[in-house]
C-alpha cells in the first residue's frame, strides 16, 4: 500500500517495507518471550535480510537519503522502525530535518507515515514538531479541520473527502508524549516503568496532563515564567519513573522547597541535552528549575 493522501508522493516500496521489517522484529520479539526460540532467530533473521536488501537498494549511504528523490515519509519510516543502520542514523536524521525545512516547516505526511513522523521528531525537533502541529495554512491539522470550515478529522489535509476522527490519535499522542511527556518505558511494558520527558517549546506557557494506566494515573503538569519552569508530577504506587527536568544546572533545582540532593524518593541519574534525569520512586513531586 501507498502513504494515504501525502502532499508529497514516496516510492510504494519505501512505505511497506519497513513495514515487513517492523512486523517481523515484533514476532521474534514475541516468540522470544514465549519461549520459542527457533522461531525467535527466524524471524529475526527475516527482519536482518529485509534491513539489508532494503538499505543496499534504496539508501544513498553519504547522504543519508531513501530513494531517488528524499521525502518525509521516505526518511521517517526507516529511522522510526529502526531500520537504519546505527552509524547513519545521523545522516538520515539530517537529510530528514532538510526535508521539513524546504517544506516551510510544515508536514508533507500521508496518514500511514504522520504518526512517524510526529514520534521521530519529538525529541530530536521538538521545536519543529510544534511548528507542524500548530501551523494554520496548508497542510496543517487546521487547514482539514477549522481551516476548511469541519469540526472533525477529514482525511485530506485541504478538508476533503470523508470523516475520520480517529486521525485524531497522531495528534494527541504528540500532545501527550511530546508536550506533557508521558511515555511507556519500553524496559517494564504497561507503565510499570514511566517516563516523563516533557518539550518545554515554542511560546506554550503550560501544560496539564494525566493518564490513566492500570496502576493509578499519571500526571505531568509544567508551567513556564520567564527563565523559572515548575513541574509538578504524580507518579503512582507500586511504579517508578524516569523525569527529564530541563534546567541550567542541577543545583539550580529544588523538589518541594528542597534542594534536589535532600529530596526523599528522587535520584540524580544524568545531565542529557540540558535536562536532568532523575529516578523517581511512587509519589508526587514539585520540581522548579531556571532554564537557560
Amino acid at each position: 500500500l501507498d502513504d494515504w493522501y501525502p502532499v508529497e508522493k514516496t516510492p510504494r516500496a519505501i512505505v511497506n517495507t519497513p513495514a515487513h521489517f517492523l512486523y517481523a522484529t515484533i514476532v521474534s520479539r514475541t516468540a522470544a518471550m514465549m519461549g520459542k526460540s527457533q522461531a525467535a532467530r527466524h524471524y529475526r533473521d527475516v527482519a536482518a535480510k529485509v534491513a539489508d536488501n532494503f538499505n543496499d537498494q534504496l539508501l544513498n549511504r553519504h547522504s543519508g537519503q531513501y530513494g531517488a528523490n528524499r521525502s518525509q515519509a521516505g526518511q521517517v519510516m526507516p529511522l522510526a522502525v529502526g531500520l537504519v543502520p546505527e552509524a547513519l542514523r545521523p545522516a538520515v536524521e539530517r537529510a530528514l530535518l532538510q526535508e521539513i525545512r524546504e517544506n516551510q516547516n510544515h508536514l508533507s505526511t500521508g496518514f500511514v507515515s504522520t504518526p512517524y513522523l510526529l514520534q521521530t521528531i519529538m525529541d530530536l525537533a521538538p521545536e519543529l514538531g510544534w511548528e507542524m502541529t500548530t501551523a494554520q495554512d496548508y497542510p496543517s491539522y487546521y487547514s482539514m479541520t477549522a481551516g476548511s470550515d469541519h469540526d472533525l478529522m477529514m482525511e485530506k489535509w485541504d478538508g476533503g473527502m470523508v470523516c475520520m476522527p480517529s486521525l485524531g490519535g497522531n495528534i494527541a499522542g504528540w500532545h501527550y508524549q511530546a508536550l506533557g511527556g508521558i511515555r511507556p518505558d519500553p524496559a517494564a511494558p504497561g507503565f510499570k516503568k514511566i517516563i516523563i520527558k516533557p518539550n518545554v517549546v515554542g511560546d506554550l506557557h503550560w501544560v496539564e496532563s494525566s493518564y490513566d494506566s492500570v496502576h493509578g494515573r499519571i500526571t505531568s503538569n509544567w508551567r513556564k515564567r520567564g527563565d523559572q519552569l515548575s513541574m509538578d508530577v504524580i507518579i503512582p504506587a507500586s511504579t517508578t519513573a524516569t523525569v527529564y527536568v530541563t534546567c541550567e544546572a542541577v543545583s539550580a533545582i529544588t523538589e518541594g522547597r528542597k534542594t534536589i540532593d535532600k529530596s526523599e524518593g528522587v535520584t540524580f541519574l544524568r545531565m542529557e541535552e540540558g535536562r536532568a534525569v532523575f529516578e523517581v520512586a511512587a509519589g508526587s513531586y514539585a520540581f522548579r528549575s531556571e532554564m537557560n
